[in-house]
Parts: structure tokens; sequence; C-alpha cells
């Protein structure tokens, strides 16, 4: 049997059989010539197996190329924190989705006998980062409190990039319409164009639900307070729940505020994000110096304060000391 498969994908796939029965085929992929020989008695089965093998390999080369602008591998490298391109990247990078391999808890004998629950996470790939995530969540018993630490560490042996954004999600019953968000805010500003002048007025403010809307996302510059620390409160309507989360602003600088007003049905839900970078694509964030270095061996520390309210007068003193 002999002659090219001009289908599709496959032209150029050429069958020329080397001998009684066995049969050879042909494609050009990733820069390299690839060939499948078999025995098969009958050509049209050969032929076909080797179509659907040659399919795979060009799904790969769609999907790992950095030559090909709309690969997996080429969006990602213009991937803006927390947004994912089409297909199957994992929406909140792939840390976030791997197990502790390390898992042990912590329990102070003496006052205040604060518990810890610590996690060991490794994010590892060949010719990639090699990264060490060890996640802590303190509390102390009998306060509506904890505390939230990470340490990334670089266990490979080259420089890598870090971006780090925090999707503090909350929906009811702390939102619903007519929560608002108090910060010290010194500026924000809209991440895309075309959103009504009344929505970036009311930014920290939460309408009712609107079937239909798109998201929006803003981004705040929060000042800190004497200690370099800043702080968020979002609290419903009667102002009797609340959410307070604080951090020293040296570790995640910036903030982005998303703000999901579906319907309840599809997801009325916000997002506080704290972070190192804007949630834009990566190249924006390199040229403007959001992008952290981590040499090998070097780690970057997080921490986060989580501070739950219910009750009027403690969440009227907590919002003027922001």
């Amino acid at each position: 049997m002999t002659g090219a498969l001009d289908e599709g994908p496959f032209f150029g796939l050429e069958a020329r059989p080397p001998g009684r029965g066995v049969h050879r085929f042909s494609h050009e992929a990733m820069a390299t010539v690839f060939e499948i020989r078999g025995t098969c008695p009958d050509p049209d089965v050969a032929r076909h197996a080797a179509r659907a093998a040659f399919d795979v390999v060009d799904r790969l080369e769609q999907t790992l190329s950095r030559f090909i602008e709309n690969s997996d591998i080429s969006r990602i490298n213009h991937l803006a924190a927390g947004e994912p391109p089409a297909g199957n990247i994992t929406l909140h990078g792939k840390i976030a989705n791997i197990p502790a391999s390390e898992v042990e808890i912590e329990v102070q004998t003496t006052a205040p006998y604060a518990i810890t629950l610590r996690g060991v996470v490794h994010e590892r790939q060949m010719y990639g980062p090699k990264y060490e995530l060890t996640a802590e969540l303190t509390l102390v018993p009998g306060k509506p409190s904890f505390n939230l630490t990470d340490t990334i560490r670089n266990a490979g042996g080259q420089p890598q990039e870090l971006c780090l954004l925090y999707h503090i999600n909350q929906g009811a019953p702390i939102l619903e319409p007519g929560s608002r968000l108090v910060a010290s805010v010194s500026e924000h500003a809209p991440r895309d164009d075309g959103y009504p002048e009344r929505d970036i007025a009311q930014y920290d403010r939460y309408a009712k639900p609107t079937p239909g809307s798109t998201e929006q996302v803003y981004f705040l510059e929060l000042e800190p307070d004497r200690h370099g620390s800043v702080t968020t409160l979002l609290h419903n309507k009667n102002r009797d729940m609340a959410l307070a989360l604080s951090w020293p602003k040296k570790q995640l600088p910036n903030f982005a505020l998303w703000k999901a007003q579906h319907d309840q049905r599809d997801g009325y839900v916000t997002g506080l994000e704290p972070c190192t970078c804007y949630p834009l694509p990566r190249p924006i964030e390199r040229g403007d110096g959001r992008v952290i270095e981590l040499k090998p061996g070097a780690s970057y520390k997080t921490q986060i304060e989580f501070e739950l309210f219910n009750d009027k007068q403690a969440i009227a003193k907590a919002a003027a000391r922001i």
C-alpha cells in the first residue's frame, strides 16, 4: 500500500510497505517526523489507526507548543492571576489542586492553647518550577478569628517568578443587597472599560441581583495603619454580621475587589483579593514590577488574619478603626 493520507491534518502522511503486510506511516509535527510501523492484513484499518495516533500527536502540539500562539502553554505565559485561558487550565494555578503530602496538627498545652493545622504541598515540574508551600491555619479556642500563614519556597535550582492572589469569596448571609466594603482607600479604578459611572462611584456597595449581568473588578489602593497593616471589612445590610481581613501591606501590597452580582441561582458572590499582583496579563504585571522573582532556596511569606463579627457595636468599632 502506497499513497498519501491528505484528509484534514494528515496531509503529507504516507504509507509505504517495507515488506509484505507491514505498513509504515509518517507524519510531520513538532518540527520532526513521526513514523508508525505495523502489520495489519487490512490496509484501511492500518490507515485509520495511524490517523488516530497522529491525531493525538497533533493535539499535544496544539496544547504544549510555545510556538503556537493559542496553545495552552502560550496562553499560560500571558495568563492573568486568577484568570484562565480557554481549555483545561485550572483557575487558581496548579498548586491549589495538589493535596498536601505532609499534614500535622500542633496544640499548645499552655495558654492561649493555640491550635495550628499545618500542611506542605509540593508543586514540581521537570524543566519548570519546583515550589514548596507550607500553609498554616492557627486559631485560639473561644476567639472568632484565625490566621492563615503561607510560606512559598523555591526548591529548584533556577530563579522562578511568583504571583500571589488570594480569592477570599463571600456570599450569603454576609453578602446581600445593601452590603458594603469598608476600607481605607486612597484610589480606586475599574479593571475594564465600560462600567457605568454609577457602579464605579459605588464600587464598595452591593446592589440587588441582576440576572445576566457581567462581573466587575476594581483595583484598590489601600492605606496602611501606623503598624504597616491594612484592613478590609465586609458587612451585611443591617451591619450585624461582618468579616474583617488584615495583613501586612508589605507582603500583599495590592488589592482587587471582584463583584459578581448575578441571580442567586447563578452565584451572587464577591471576592476580597489581597495580592502581590493584579489579575492582568503576566507581561503587564512583569513590566510594572509586580512579579516577584524567587531565587533558588528563597522563600516568600504572607499572613492574613480573618475575624468574624455578629454584633452591631463590635462591627461599628472595627469599622471606625479602619
